[in-house]
């Protein structure tokens, strides 16, 4: 099936979308023969292909990363359970899915990372007290997005308002 042009978004500056890497990896593990990888690729893809039945869509990057942490979530959920059960063996198979899974997600950044990014925020604002932390957390989306997808690229934000705060405080 072909997107109408009317949907279609502007060129990627990278040409490979992230499920494409990743089915284009799924070939490369064939024709290496690494099993074990193979297997997991296509459990990432399997996760996909089903998400995309369920809600009859092709997902896009930010939609393929929610799946993805989704699975490294219930992953490391099981690695917790098979500790407190004391299975190793289940551990150290689910640590192994990690591993291949987590090459497909962004970078994560540090707190000190985001500590930097909030504090450029705030500069950017010019924001001076704890008086302006509803001006900082409800910076135009724009404005921060264009922010953090530049300099940090992977932004979780759920260490954002602390750091806001205490950037502010200090200040």
């Amino acid at each position: 099936s072909s997107a109408s042009p009317a949907i279609s978004c502007a060129p990627r500056a990278d040409p490979m979308n992230l499920k494409a890497r990743i089915q284009e990896d799924m070939k490369s593990a064939m024709r290496a023969g690494e099993k074990e990888k193979l297997a997991n690729i296509r459990m990432v893809m399997a996760a996909i292909k089903q998400r995309e039945v369920d809600e009859r869509i092709e997902l896009d990057d930010s939609q393929v990363l929610a799946v993805i942490d989704k699975m490294l979530k219930q992953r490391r959920e099981s690695i917790e359970m098979y500790k407190k059960g004391g299975r190793q063996d289940l551990v150290t198979q689910e640590e192994e899915e990690i591993a291949v899974i987590e090459r497909y997600m962004p970078k994560q950044l540090g707190e000190a990372e985001v500590g930097a990014a909030v504090a450029a925020l705030i500069g950017e604002l010019g924001a001076g007290s704890i008086k302006d932390m509803g001006r900082v957390m409800g910076a135009p989306p724009l404005r921060s997005l264009k922010y953090f997808v530049t300099h940090c690229f992977a932004f979780t934000g759920s260490k954002s308002p602390t750091m806001a705060m205490v950037a502010l405080l200090g200040a």
